[in-house]
């Protein structure tokens, strides 16, 4: 999951653009009609777009964004490999 993680942020960032231009390019066709009322809808359009992609990123890069030990199963190995040299205790 960690290895694709940039790549679906990269994703969403483009998304984000792509949506941010349409909504702009809108705006600026339609804007001469109903200005004040697009310009709050495009408002609120857009923070929901983005709080959408900052909590699945968030949710995706926790792993890599919070401490967690590795499996015991590799504690052990590196053990094992700590006690086989010479005046390690």
């Amino acid at each position: 999951m960690g290895a694709l993680a940039p790549v679906r942020t990269e994703s969403r960032h483009i998304s984000l653009d792509a949506a941010e231009g349409v909504i702009t390019l809108s705006g600026v066709s339609l804007g001469a009609h109903i200005f004040a009322l697009y310009d709050i809808a495009a408002t609120f359009i857009l923070l929901a777009l983005v709080s959408i992609f900052v909590a699945q990123t968030l949710r995706e890069l926790k792993a890599d964004l919070t401490a967690e030990s590795p499996p015991e199963e590799v504690v052990k190995i590196i053990e094992n490999a700590l006690v086989s040299v010479e005046g390690v205790k």
